[in-house]
């Protein structure tokens, strides 16, 4: 597998954090990254906030609906309380 190198880092060296309430969501994300990239998975934007107290992934997947915080709500508070500055990606035909 082709894996693109920026500076001295490669795609291998980075960290991807999945957020989804749904196991099999985050299951499947992680079989097609496992090889690529370190993933860890969690299933709440709880956790998330949890997980980015100690560890600063270099990519967040993060499920646009969830219990008690959504992407939006969880972004807002990683922003603001770890400095994690996730970016929302999107398809160019969602609304």
């Amino acid at each position: 597998m082709y894996i693109e190198q920026v500076g001295d880092r490669t795609l291998a060296d980075c960290k991807v954090l999945i957020v989804d309430d749904q196991a099999s969501s985050r299951l499947v994300l992680e079989t097609l990254l496992e090889d690529t990239v370190a993933c860890a998975s969690v299933g709440s934007g709880k956790e998330a906030i949890e997980y980015c107290k100690y560890h600063t992934p270099d990519l967040i997947l993060m499920d646009v609906s969830m219990p008690e915080l959504d992407r939006h709500q969880t972004t807002a508070l990683l922003r603001k309380k770890h400095r994690v500055i996730p970016q929302n990606l999107r398809p160019r035909h969602y609304n």
